[in-house]
């Protein structure tokens, strides 16, 4: 009798989906607001602290940190879009912002701080800053014929503030001979902005914000193709073409110089306490005019979707490869290759849940999706626990999240 009932629940949702699919995807006009923020490290997990009673172990806190160093990654890219559908042509306007940042420490510091030096007389320690923001607008323009689509996405993007070289350093000493101790550091960080954001706002000339913007230009686009009834591959790329340019720079140097001796501490003669007192330094340098250029990410990926239900969406699965470049053809370029796993059960458009995993621009991500779609309006949630770490992605040492909401006709 159950097997019975399954069989008939598979056969309502494939004849549903088959009649009635199409009523709550082909919208004709659509406005949708997509708010999704991502935040991750690669070696710690919440799951460490969020107990009852809550021991710091510093040892196993420099054990978990990789060689490669600590790394901290917040990104974020809010947008909107105005989509339009006549019949087989499709036009799409977007517009926001992508916001992507990274901090690293080599994991000499967590080896100090867990272990000590002891074994030492120095300890260096590094570490490096990443920061990218855009503002974009493009336009999506393709045509569909049954499942055959292609489209072409131009994009103006405006740069908005970017790091270029930076260097940040430190180092402990521990000298035998006197008893004393002593810890250095420094950064060097360059910023590049649309302008001197500082003046403008001192002179209230706000309008020459605008002025400065110097927009980059760069072309995506893809396909999608059937090759049987129930496999279809696809792709998807941008190329950047024309970079855009920051026109001020701005030095920031920060310097911190600390040290005591132990044996005055010992004998109580307040010498040092006085030297332990430590030097800080901080110097922001004027503004200078510059023209640094700077693209947004290029990338490419394929895919390959499969539908093992004679060939209705009811369930697709779903893999795909590819690769990207953070600043492109620049000095500075960071290559990375992506992956895409994923599975999704389609209720006649009206529910879908998707489970994927993936690794995109240097982050593993498992995530769950939920889309509920009533023509009129659709909600789509996600959540995802992700790291830069393979495992600690899976122990929560990072979390994502996104909203969409769309309404439409």
């Amino acid at each position: 009798m159950k097997r019975i009932f399954c069989l008939l629940i598979i056969a309502f949702s494939l004849c549903s989906t088959t009649i009635a699919g199409g009523f709550f995807t082909n919208r004709f006009f659509e406005y949708k607001i997509c708010i999704p923020v991502d935040v991750s490290n690669n070696s710690f997990a919440i799951s460490d602290f969020l107990q009852k009673n809550v021991v710091i172990d510093l040892k196993k806190l420099a054990d978990d940190v990789p060689s490669s160093g600590f790394g901290v990654i917040v990104a974020t890219n809010p947008n909107m879009q105005v989509n339009l559908k006549a019949g087989p042509v499709f036009v799409g306007i977007e517009s926001g912002f992508d916001v992507y940042s990274k901090l690293g420490i080599s994991k000499s510091l967590f080896e100090l701080i867990g272990y000590g030096n002891e074994d030492k007389d120095n300890v260096d320690i590094e570490g490096n800053f990443f920061f990218d923001s855009f503002q974009y607008n493009q336009v999506n323009v393709g045509i569909k014929f049954k499942r055959f689509s292609i489209n072409v996405t131009p994009g103006l993007f405006f740069p908005i503030a970017t790091t270029g070289g930076n260097k940040i350093s430190a180092s402990f000493s521990n000298d035998k001979e006197n008893g004393s101790i002593s810890f250095k550091a420094n950064a060097l960080v360059d910023t590049y902005a649309i302008t001197d954001i500082q003046k403008i706002i001192k002179g209230g000339n706000y309008g020459d914000i605008i002025v400065a913007f110097n927009a980059g230009f760069d072309v995506g686009g893809g396909f999608s193709m059937p090759l049987s009834n129930r496999l279809t591959v696809s792709a998807t790329a941008r190329l950047p073409l024309v970079p855009g340019t920051l026109h001020s720079k701005q030095r920031i140097k920060y310097d911190v110089n600390y040290s005591v001796n132990i044996m005055d501490l010992g004998t109580g003669s307040g010498k040092g306490i006085k030297d332990a007192t430590p030097n800080f330094d901080v110097n922001f340098g004027a503004a200078e005019a510059t023209e640094y250029k700077v693209r947004r990410p290029m990338f490419i990926m394929g895919y390959l979707d499969f539908y093992p239900l004679f060939g209705t969406n009811l369930l697709s699965l779903r893999a795909g490869i590819g690769a990207g470049v953070r600043h492109p053809f620049a000095a500075d370029a960071i290559g990375y290759f992506n992956y895409y796993t994923g599975a999704t059960v389609n209720l006649i458009d009206v529910l879908k849940v998707t489970a994927s995993m993936s690794y995109m621009d240097r982050i593993f991500k498992n995530q769950i999706e939920l889309a509920i779609n009533a023509r009129i309006i659709e909600l789509d949630i996600g959540a995802s626990l992700q790291s830069a770490n393979f495992l600690k992605s899976w122990q929560g040492a990072g979390f994502g999240a996104y909203v969409n909401f769309a309404m439409g006709f």
